[in-house]
């Protein structure tokens, strides 16, 4: 991945399981309620699961349009705001 495409990328999780497969939601609830940013690409995945979770390894990688968005992003989350 280049340079520019990872400075304006972020990962998150862990995320509920019920949000695999609903990219628009997460879109717009970053792009729209957060107000982080454009969101351009929203990818949703599980990894391994991990011994002694309780639940599914579920992350997301959003990719925004501008490099900005990352610390909004990361605004919301250390606010707690980002509860699914």
């Amino acid at each position: 991945m280049e340079k520019e495409t990872l400075d304006k990328s972020i990962w998150m999780g862990p995320l509920p399981t019920g949000y695999y497969g609903n990219e628009d939601e997460i879109n717009k609830f970053l792009s729209e309620k957060q107000e982080c940013g454009l969101v351009v690409d929203v990818r949703v995945r599980r990894g391994k699961n991990v011994p002694k979770r309780p639940y599914p390894n579920t992350y997301v990688f959003v990719n925004y349009a501008h490099e900005n968005s990352i610390p909004r992003s990361l605004k919301v989350a250390s606010n707690r705001a980002a509860v699914f």
